[in-house]
């Protein structure tokens, strides 16, 4: 027990030391003006008499002066003078007393005032150590830059130092509206941006909001309410960011980033309205429109306005605007409030946490109160709710979706099994028809005349059954029933055969048509059927998308252990858009219309190569033709022949099997 009460007294006394530590190095030493001042690594503050008086004269700045005009101030000291014109200059100075040895601070010292309005210049003993804004040759005030200046310790003598300030206000607010402070200079700059911080890092989170809905509008279609709510948060973080210091990291003036933060507030309703307007699937009104056209008036004055007085009309004609945009919005939402009540409910609970500090912010910047930075917190929970609301309505519409496209499916694979129960049904009719026809030329002797009618006849019935054929491939493929069953192909065999069947077909000559075959007898082992169909489907499109003076190019080549079919032509060529849709089932280009096909021909050639294990390239452009690639590989290959240095040209004529 004792030895329990003894440990107990031990941390009891360690506690209070270190309360008393604390206390005692963080603490700030608020002393009237002429106090003495006995170690300058502390920090102190001069909130009492100070001396004031208006009017100009730079030898106000030196150690002595006369002091029959002055009268004593307390700071804050800020605000509209109801009993003078504060406009134009006016000094503030104070007075310190150093010992006569007094030792040099082990820090650098800083002196801070805090915000001015509107230009200012600091000296220490008659010697300038810093100012922000400037009177001359043009009028550049900046009332909002924290102003922490260094002070040289060269300057600092024993006995009475004086610190003068000498002020410039352009409109009717003036005075000082924060104690001044000597302190360690590094330890106030880290304070003041440690104060700011949480105003930054919101601005960085309300940007990066806006992108995410921004992405999302174009992603699914530029979705109207996800573009105004993406644009709105980004405003509002770009506004949040230039509102801190950090303005100065991107603009070197003052003017030219207030004009930027005017310009960034002023579309805000806007941007919101319309927002709700498409959220709540509303029409815009005469009152929407006639706001829009208001607040556009005062966007595209700002650039031109550089006066202080110019930019507080601004702001005012901006305020007596807020209210008509309270009753714009207030009126969407009472519009079948019911109805749009699930898509009202979190927005609701955001706006009356906003309003009430669009309001302070507002009466802020007229400097009327003194309350910054609840904007903040008011827009990071109004934008947090919104966010949820809209990020709701997207997972129900994704789930409404994924919903139908299994639904389409389902009615797509009954689709297929109609249309190949229909297609294996003609194919058996169009096989019968051949058979007669071939018994026919058979047991009947043709004149000259009738030849050319049986082969056409012939060809037609060969290309409805290749069709069909390939139709129940594609199903297959899709499926994942067809097994591939790898055999030696003699390549030239199966191209010339295309090609004969094409020109028959499509009753094409062709004089400028090219094959290479490399080797030229060449024997790889692939699945007949797919490289049939890769083959067919190529070659066909070329004839079909080309006049019959253009060249067509079909390449084929062994190498490393894959083979290379190339066709290429001098055609037309497709745009982009074309090219987006090139393998998929059905659609077809608007040009299309008048060329036959059924729309599944390189929807097959894409699923055989890379069921194959290959892949397919296509180069095109308008009026530069097209070029497909396909690359497959091969278990091995064979040619009786030793191959050729250069590759054969075959001649375009049909060669037999």
């Amino acid at each position: 027990m004792i030895s329990y009460l003894r440990t107990n007294f031990y941390l009891r006394n360690i506690l209070f030391i270190f309360i008393f530590l604390t206390i005692i190095t963080s603490s700030v030493y608020s002393v009237p003006c002429g106090s003495f001042i006995s170690d300058l690594n502390r920090k102190w503050e001069f909130s009492e008499a100070w001396q004031f008086r208006k009017g100009d004269n730079l030898d106000w700045k030196e150690l002595q002066v006369e002091e029959t005009f002055w009268i004593q101030r307390n700071i804050p000291d800020y605000g509209i003078s109801k009993t003078e014109n504060i406009s134009g200059y006016h000094w503030y100075r104070c007075k310190i007393i150093l010992p006569e040895n007094f030792a040099a601070p082990i820090q650098p010292l800083g002196i801070q005032f805090g915000k001015i309005r509107d230009i200012d210049e600091v000296y220490l003993n008659g010697s300038l150590i810093g100012k922000t804004g400037s009177l001359l040759p043009n009028l550049d005030p900046d009332f909002h830059r924290e102003r922490i200046y260094s002070i040289p310790t060269n300057l600092l003598i024993p006995g009475e130092n004086v610190i003068s300030v000498r002020i410039y206000a352009v409109g009717k607010q003036q005075g000082l509206k924060t104690i001044p402070t000597i302190y360690n200079e590094a330890e106030l700059i880290q304070k003041q941006f440690s104060s700011e911080s949480i105003a930054i890092g919101f601005g960085y989170i309300f940007i990066l909001m806006g992108i995410y809905f921004l992405t999302g509008a174009f992603i699914r279609g530029l979705r109207a309410e996800n573009t105004f709510f993406g644009l709105f948060s980004i405003s509002i973080g770009l506004y949040t960011l230039v509102r801190t210091q950090y303005r100065y990291e991107i603009f070197q003036t003052f003017q030219g980033s207030y004009i930027f933060e005017l310009m960034i507030l002023v579309p805000l309703p806007a941007l919101f309205i319309n927002f709700l307007i498409f959220h709540l699937n509303g029409k815009r009104n005469l009152f929407v429109i006639g706001l829009e056209v208001f607040l556009g008036i005062l966007f595209v004055t700002i650039p031109f306005i550089k006066t202080l007085s110019g930019w507080t009309l601004i702001i005012a004609a901006f305020n007596y605007a807020l209210p008509v945009v309270f009753g714009i919005v207030v009126y969407y939402i009472g519009s079948n409030f019911k109805a749009n009540f699930s898509k009202l409910r979190f927005i609701l609970i955001g706006l009356i946490g906003l309003f009430p500090t669009i309001i302070i912010d507002s009466l802020t910047a007229l400097e009327i109160l003194s309350l910054e930075g609840t904007i903040y917190f008011g827009f990071f929970f109004f934008l947090l709710l919104i966010s949820v609301q809209l990020s709701e309505e997207m997972v129900s519409s994704l789930e409404k979706y994924i919903a139908m496209e299994s639904e389409l499916i389902q009615m797509e694979k009954i689709k297929t099994g109609f249309l190949l129960n229909i297609s294996n049904e003609f194919k058996t009719g169009i096989e019968k028809i051949a058979l007669v026809v071939g018994k026919l030329n058979q047991t009947k002797k043709l004149n000259k005349s009738e030849k050319p009618a049986s082969q056409v006849l012939d060809s037609q019935l060969r290309n409805t059954i290749s069709m069909i054929d390939e139709a129940i491939l594609l199903s297959n493929i899709e499926e994942g029933h067809y097994k591939i069953q790898h055999s030696h192909v003699i390549v030239s065999e199966i191209i010339m055969d295309c090609i004969q069947l094409s020109e028959q077909r499509l009753d094409q000559k062709r004089k400028n048509l090219h094959v290479s075959i490399h080797p030229s007898d060449a024997n790889v082992e692939t699945d007949p059927v797919l490289f049939r169909a890769i083959s067919r489907n190529l070659i066909e499109n070329a004839f079909l998308y080309t006049d019959k003076s253009v060249r067509i190019d079909v390449d084929f080549e062994l190498k490393d252990q894959q083979y290379i079919l190339t066709v290429s032509d001098e055609g037309l060529g497709m745009n982009h858009f074309e090219q987006e849709n090139l393998f998929k089932k059905f659609i077809r280009g608007a040009k299309d219309n008048i060329i036959p096909g059924a729309g599944i021909g390189l929807t097959l050639v894409n699923a055989s190569t890379i069921l194959l294990g290959g892949t397919l390239k296509v180069k095109s452009a308008e009026g530069m033709g097209s070029i497909f690639v396909i690359t497959i590989p091969t278990e091995s290959s064979s040619h009786s022949k030793e191959i050729p240095s250069s590759p054969k040209k075959l001649p375009k004529k049909k060669v037999k099997s």
